[in-house]
This record gives C-alpha cells, sequence and structure tokens, in this order.
C-alpha cells in the first residue's frame, strides 16, 4: 500500500467479470442492507470489499431471511430453480457473490422460523441441503445466477445437525408479545399518534423496551406510504389468521432484532452483517435501526428518517419518543422479574385472547 492505494492480487482464473457481472445485479436490488456506514463506491465494489475486509480485516457476514435460505437449500436439493423469481434470483446472486468473495451466511434464525410452523425434521433436512449449497463451487453458481446454466450439481445433502431449532426462542417471544400489542391497539379506537405512544408507554412501564419493535410500529402507523402486509390479516373474519399474521410479522421483527444485535456486537470483534430480504417492507425498515440523534456522515438522525414515514408534523414528535423510550429500556428492567409463575406465557395468553376475541366493532 503506497500513498493511500493499495494493489490486489487475484489468483489465475479468478472469474472477476462473472463477479462484476452478479454484483451489479444484486446492486439494483434492495435485498442487501449493509450494517455499517458505507463508502460512496458503494456496498459491493470490489475495491472497497477488499479494502474493508484485508486492510481493516473485517469479516462480513450475511444474516438471509427464511425465504432466501429456503431457495438455496431447494436448488442444491432439485439441482435447479423450481421457478425464476425475484426471491429465487436474489438467492441464486447472492450465494455466487458470497463464495465470489468470501462472505459468510449465518442462517440460524431461518431454521428457527422454519421449524415453529414444521417441526424440527423439516428444519434438519433444509439445513443439510443449505450446508451442500454452501460449498465452495464459485463458478457453478455464477452460471447459474448469469443465466448461462439451468441446473447445478452440488452433490448429496451433508449430514443432519440435529439441533432444537422448535424449542422456544426468547427474542421471538418477546417480539411475539410486543406484536400482539400492536395488534391490540390497531383494533381499537386511538389514533396512529396515539397508538404508538400508547405503545411506546407500555414498553416502558409493563414490558421491555425492543427498539426495533417500536420502528416496525412507527413504519405501521405511519401517516405516510402503504402499510399493507406488515401485519397480514389482521381483520379477517378467521381469527386463527389473525394470530398467524401477529405470529409472522414477529419473525419480522426478529429479524430487524438480531441484525440490531450483530450490528452492536460486530465491531468489537470486526465482523460486519448484512441483512438479505426481498420483503420490502423490511428491507425499508432495517436501515433505520442504525439511526440516532444525529446524523452521521450519511446516515440520517432518526427524526430525519421519520419524515419518510410521518411528514413534517409529527416525525420529530414519533423520533423523540422512540429515543426517550429506548433510554429507558437501556436500564436492563424485565417484565415479571419479582412475579410469580410464568408471566411472558400469560402476556401471550391474554394477547392473543383479546385479537381473537375482535368482532370488527371497536374500532
Amino acid at each position: 500500500m503506497e500513498d493511500g492505494q493499495f494493489t490486489l492480487i487475484l489468483k489465475d482464473g479468478y472469474p472477476l467479470d462473472d463477479t462484476l457481472e452478479v454484483a451489479g445485479l444484486l446492486g439494483n436490488s434492495t435485498a442487501l442492507i449493509a450494517g455499517w456506514i458505507l463508502p460512496e463506491r458503494g456496498l459491493l465494489d470490489l475495491p472497497a470489499l477488499a479494502h474493508a475486509m484485508f486492510l481493516e480485516e473485517y469479516s462480513i457476514a450475511i444474516l438471509p431471511d427464511r425465504n432466501i435460505v429456503s431457495r438455496m437449500a431447494e436448488i442444491a436439493r432439485e439441482g435447479q430453480p423450481r421457478k425464476r423469481d425475484k426471491t429465487t434470483e436474489t438467492a441464486m446472486r447472492m450465494m455466487a457473490f458470497a463464495q465470489a468473495v468470501d462472505w459468510d451466511i449465518d442462517p440460524g434464525l431461518a431454521f428457527h422460523e422454519l421449524a415453529q410452523k414444521q417441526g424440527n425434521e423439516a428444519a434438519w433436512d433444509e439445513l443439510a441441503w443449505f450446508r451442500t449449497a454452501d460449498e465452495n463451487a464459485v463458478q457453478s453458481w455464477l452460471d447459474l445466477a448469469l443465466g448461462r446454466a439451468s441446473n447445478i450439481s452440488l452433490g448429496a445433502a451433508k449430514e443432519r445437525e440435529c439441533l432444537d431449532f422448535a424449542g422456544d426462542l426468547l427474542r421471538w417471544t418477546r417480539n411475539y408479545i410486543v406484536t400482539l400489542k400492536i395488534a391490540e391497539l390497531e383494533l381499537g379506537p386511538l389514533a396512529p399518534i396515539e397508538k404508538f405512544y400508547s405503545l411506546a408507554n407500555w414498553m416502558a412501564e409493563g414490558f421491555i423496551v425492543a427498539g426495533p419493535a417500536l420502528l416496525f410500529a412507527a413504519r405501521y402507523w405511519g401517516t405516510c406510504g402503504n402499510r399493507a402486509g406488515l401485519i397480514k390479516k389482521l381483520q379477517s373474519p378467521n381469527r386463527d389468521r389473525a394470530i398467524e399474521g401477529c405470529a409472522n410479522a414477529a419473525w419480522d421483527i426478529t429479524y430487524l432484532s438480531l441484525f440490531a444485535l450483530r450490528i452492536s456486537k460486530g465491531e468489537e470483534a470486526n465482523r460486519r452483517y448484512i441483512l438479505a430480504t426481498c420483503d420490502e417492507l423490511l428491507a425499508e425498515i432495517a436501515p433505520y435501526v442504525m439511526y440516532g440523534p444525529e446524523r452521521i456522515d450519511n446516515l440520517p438522525s432518526l427524526a430525519e428518517g421519520m419524515l419518510k414515514w410521518w411528514g413534517p408534523k409529527d416525525a420529530d414528535k414519533i423520533a423523540n419518543r422512540m429515543l426517550e423510550t429506548q433510554e429507558i429500556g437501556r436500564s436492563g428492567r424485565l417484565v415479571g422479574a419479582n412475579s410469580d409463575g410464568d408471566p411472558i406465557t400469560a402476556m401471550i395468553q391474554q394477547g392473543e385472547n383479546i385479537v381473537r376475541s375482535w368482532s370488527g366493532t371497536s374500532r
């Protein structure tokens, strides 16, 4: 390295042109959300990545959602994509690029989500095929991602890892309780900003402060933009579908929560994280986990970010209430710490009962 410049020598046969082409395709999507302040060149610029990985000695890992992980495993199992939809194309390009630039893929949360819905056996099978997909076959993945090949041969499934993915995941359980509270407030008569204040007060006084869940709620009740799909089927006549919608939304919040946790712990380990999702609303919310009271470089302040969801009248109010509530949350207080019985289970039952009992007359 000399005068701020460095030379990167690639191995003979390194698929540079293919890697650049896949980077261009990924760069045109919103599926990758970096958990750090990016250089002007962007996330997928190879010289910028080389500088971060070789000179600054950062390792980089992708946190993919369940749909992306499932597509990767499916392709390894069947030898070809069932269909080339947006999620499948993203999964292929992501695997190809990750192998080309030596990024890790951390799929653990996706298997917890799968196991909760389909059981451990399904998660073990899919994890075994994901391990096959994740073994280095970079040129095969590049050919598939760039449409030069219609199939891929990666071999048999790896040995099963019989972990208890179906067991209770405390992070998801807490987010599910918050989602049920969001649903309760949504089905009630309050104005959007009053719903948000009520949620923040409840977190501070009666539960824990879950910052990513507050962000989700701020997007959900924001008076600007379409929020359809954040909590699906909440007003369905079939109240089981409303509960299912809350559970699915809690998984979205849990991906945000894990992303925020990884970011907060990553710098001390020289490790950076990227959230990967084709859910456009989740991808829209994810960068906000890095927003704070002040603008930093090209990263907006929280109040600036809230302008997109609430407009100039309420953005500062929402941001200030969120920051105040998060400050309270740093005390580490846990709900029910001095209570008898099982307060978490009781809160889930209470929340589900409220959502199930809605008859369409309270709004």
